[in-house]
């Protein structure tokens, strides 16, 4: 590894350094999502671009780009509203343009192991480079490829060091293998600092001298952070979410999505610690929680959080930060194999003291002489707070104390409440990432990948860590014997990618006491047509049967773990939606996979989105509920105006439904204020066609209801 970091706010000199290196062929490595170095790719891009005599391929994934304006002439101008404000600023990345249109030119491409969801659907070129690599393989198999640059988006350096903030997960990955590759393999590693990136510690905090070169734009301040808009979460989420919520253990492992289903859960838990009494009422009332309907030897977690939670967590989601927030993500796990097992079972405090030194030398966690491994543990974990120990001898139990008591009743440092590999989403995550308390920053550790996602390399520590593990993941569909289907379709065109779901549902299996949660939406609804996302087969498939836990749609779970194939279609049928349950136990029955006269218990029999709609509208609850938990980075202009475009155009697919709304609504709508900021947002507030005055009147309809629900928009 070179020894100095050349520095440069010439964009031209960081392109002709990296063609210099690499030429003729380019293979430039980038991290997933957020912290792409876009100055410096659209540079490179277009450099190679003109220049036929290089190639350039690029190996990453998840690349992000500004949303496009819908065909809806309406939609499109609330559309370019929002993105004025979100993405002012922000440099797409114009191989992502180029390649969406499927021009890319001859002498470049685009190779993802995780595609930005839907985007490339139809897509030849996307479809034919996809690379389907679990996430802990990402760097292994980006490496493999003889990558010669790499380039990611860094904060400024604060001293020797800097942060790769986002992005540690698959770099610090990449950081290894060049290291034990040695010169001969040496890529060219170049960091774009970006001063609206947070500055995050723990593994992501990287010493300046792991970087060939740095590039500072000219504009100091930086362009805005890409936005993932927060999304309203449905009643059909919370429900799903409140049964999430329950299987929750006090003093756990939690891992979350990102989305309104991440969001939906993180609120359930606020609920449950903070408004405890209202979160049991709910839950008693909800469905399918009567005594004869709970889950056989499952706890319910329904109590508040008196030990708090630890995340280990792919993704740093909005959600997490929430519970840091409400003080529920307090949990800390500490760096000294044993001793998280030892304050666990409360044994220990976490204060220095000579009971901990007795306890930890009895439970043989530290043992008697100390090697330099140990005192390496004891150090980092504040015991003994000596910067140089290489020429410590401790031989006795008296020389111990006698190093330690200096530190006596000071609290155990090093403790972490969250690992995570990477963090994508709001403006609002950005800003509550920046100015977290001192507290929050140092307990937070952005990490390698390879950390977080698998047991590998440091087991024992990682199950000293990770009790009673809840790994939260969400699919598209199911099939009836309990095979996952997350990130393709069924002619293997992708949707998004495998990223690390594989790693985490496998990982519950390997975990004392840890459990995989699956979530599903029970049905869908595309182009006005209702489908079940419960099916009986599917030709592709993301988790295989055979790694089946527990899953959970709105309707109930269903503990899979263990089970035979009959209780597993028995027990996936309790929690689908009523209306395709007799068709899909029609299909295990001619299979022969479930007894001819079996019938679905009646009190599973009305699992229908009435049912919710009516609890969660219930005026006494409503307002525990809000459509944005976490808040919103929409003003409420534009939240009124997407919800009620989303309303009409959800109607529009059914023209006899739609005449029923309007006859049964029109007399009943109200107009307020604020509709015709609506309006004008839209370009309806002078409407001059029949058309624009139809929409207007539809408009005002969906605005009319959302006022008689009375939900809240954003939470407490």
């Amino acid at each position: 590894m070179k020894m100095t970091c050349d520095r440069t706010d010439e964009l031209d000199m960081v392109v002709n350094s990296i063609i210099e290196y690499a030429k003729p062929h380019i293979k430039l490595a980038m991290p997933l999502g957020l912290g792409k170095a876009n100055h410096i790719v659209n540079a490179l891009y277009r450099r190679v671009k003109e220049t036929p005599d290089l190639q350039l391929s690029i190996y990453t994934a998840l690349t992000l780009n500004q949303p496009k304006a819908p065909s809806n002439p309406y939609a499109a101008q609330v559309m370019n509203a929002v993105t004025s404000q979100l993405y002012s600023g922000y440099p797409d990345l114009e191989y992502a343009q180029d390649r969406c249109k499927q021009q890319l030119p001859a002498n470049i491409k685009v190779y993802e192991f995780f595609l930005s969801p839907g985007a490339f659907l139809g897509n030849d070129d996307a479809q034919q480079s996809y690379i389907n690599s679990n996430y802990t393989h990402a760097a292994r198999d980006i490496f493999s490829k003889g990558i010669n640059v790499i380039a990611q988006m860094v904060t400024p350096p604060q001293g020797h060091n800097l942060s790769l903030s986002c992005n540690p997960d698959v770099t610090l990955d990449l950081f290894d293998l060049v290291k034990k590759a040695g010169n001969k393999h040496k890529p060219f590693i170049v960091g774009e600092v970006n001063q609206q990136l947070p500055y995050l510690k723990g593994q992501a905090e990287v010493d300046v001298e792991h970087f060939d070169l740095l590039y500072t734009p000219p504009d100091l301040k930086g362009y805005k952070l890409f936005t993932l808009p927060q999304r309203a979460v449905k009643y059909s989420d919370y429900a799903l979410a409140m049964h999430v919520s329950r299987l929750i253990p006090d003093g756990g492992t939690l891992q979350i999505g990102i989305g309104a289903l991440g969001d939906a859960i993180a609120h359930c838990l606020f609920l449950r610690d903070q408004c405890n009494d209202v979160y049991k009422e709910i839950y008693k009332k909800s469905l399918n929680s009567s005594p004869e309907c709970r889950i056989k030897n499952m706890p319910s977690y329904l109590e508040p959080f008196q030990k708090g939670l630890y995340a280990n967590t792919e993704m740093l989601v909005e959600g997490l930060v929430y519970l840091r927030e409400k003080q529920i993500l307090r949990k800390k796990v500490y760096p000294l194999k044993g001793i998280n097992n030892l304050l666990d079972k409360e044994l220990i405090e976490p204060i220095i003291s000579q009971n901990l030194i007795d306890t930890l030398l009895s439970e043989n966690i530290i043992s008697i002489p100390c090697s330099l491994t140990q005192l390496q543990a004891l150090q980092a974990v504040g015991i003994i707070d000596q910067d140089d120990i290489s020429d410590i001898l401790i031989d006795s139990k008296r020389a111990l104390i006698d190093y330690c008591k200096p530190t006596f009743g000071q609290k155990l440092k090093g403790g972490i409440y969250c690992h995570a590999g990477f963090y994508l989403g709001s403006q609002l995550l950005y800003e509550r990432l920046r100015t977290l308390d001192s507290d929050s920053l140092n307990g937070l550790d952005m990490c390698s990948v390879n950390y977080v996602n698998h047991l590998y390399n440091g087991e024992a520590l990682k199950r000293d860590q990770r009790k009673n593990a809840c790994f939260v993941n969400s699919g598209m569909m199911l099939t009836l014997t309990g095979a996952a289907v997350s990130d393709g379709v069924a002619d293997y065109q992708m949707v998004s990618g495998v990223g690390g779901q594989y790693n985490f549902v496998a990982q519950a299996h390997e975990l004392e006491g840890a459990r995989s949660i699956m979530c599903f939406q029970s049905t869908r609804t595309k182009n006005g047509e209702l489908k079940s996302n419960i099916v009986w087969d599917y030709p592709h498939i993301t988790i295989p049967r055979h790694l089946r836990d527990i899953v959970v749609t709105e309707y109930g779970i269903a503990d899979l773990r263990s089970a035979s194939d009959r209780d597993i279609i028995a027990r996936i049928l309790n929690i689908t939606d009523s209306r395709f349950q007799q068709s899909l136990l029609k299909k295990a029955k001619e299979a022969g996979k479930i007894e001819s006269t079996y019938v679905i218990p009646s009190e599973y029999q009305n699992n229908l989105p009435k049912k919710i709609e009516e609890l969660f509208q219930q005026s006494e609850y409503a307002t525990y509920f809000p459509m944005y938990p976490l808040g919103c980075d929409l003003d409420s202009i534009q939240r009124y105006a997407t919800h009620a475009l989303q309303g009409v155009q959800e109607r529009s697919f059914n023209k006899v439904g739609l005449f029923k709304h309007i006859l049964k609504n029109s007399l009943k709508s109200t107009s307020k204020p604020y509709y015709n900021d609506v309006y004008s947002l839209m370009g309806l507030n002078k409407p001059t066609s029949l058309k624009s005055h139809f929409m207007r009147f539809l408009i005002k309809l969906e605005l009319s209801l959302m006022e008689k629900n009375q939900r809240p928009w954003l939470g407490r």
